[in-house]
């Protein structure tokens, strides 16, 4: 009965969150959007981690999106681009992050589009960035939530299919 009582608390947890995302991009928050989905992605990063270990790494969070979130997207980033976004815009609501100076991320470029002008709109700002000399990659921010949304599915599934793993989420 726990186990039950866990996942339903989590579902909803985890589904207000999509809905307030959801609301931003019906109004055009983009930068709340990515933060609710920033915040949503460490959540479910720290539950899926290794059994002893208490404190979550951005190792967590780029593991959990190599996993649940990346396969099966067109997205066009890593996970270590992902992790650098998050950094850039949690930190300092900006897009460039410690791993983009360096060079071992490339920074993202949200765009909020509708599906009919998504593609146009992609390859113009693709070729923007490039006259530009911009390393970075235009994602839509409708994708990357729908890449969580798919994400989580896929985790809850995971959950349903490891006993260890559930005994820790749950």
């Amino acid at each position: 009965m726990k186990d039950h009582r866990a996942q339903d608390v989590r579902r909803r947890a985890l589904q207000s969150m999509v809905d307030a995302m959801a609301a931003c991009i019906a109004k055009g928050l983009i930068p709340p959007c990515l933060v609710l989905l920033y915040t949503a992605i460490d959540i479910v990063a720290w539950m899926n981690r290794p059994k002893g270990k208490e404190d979550p790494t951005g190792r967590d969070f780029q593991d959990w999106v190599s996993q649940y979130m990346l396969p099966e997207t067109d997205l066009g980033c890593s996970p270590i681009d992902l992790w650098s976004a998050r950094c850039a815009l949690l930190h300092s609501f900006g897009r460039e992050s410690r791993h983009t100076r360096k060079g071992e991320a490339r920074q993202l470029n949200y765009y909020f589009a509708s599906p009919e002008k998504a593609a146009c709109l992609k390859a113009q700002l693709e070729q923007a960035l490039v006259a530009e000399g911009i390393t970075a990659v235009p994602v839509r921010t409708e994708d990357l939530v729908y890449a969580f949304v798919q994400a989580v599915e896929r985790w809850e599934s995971s959950i349903k299919e490891d006993p260890q793993k559930s005994q820790l989420v749950n």
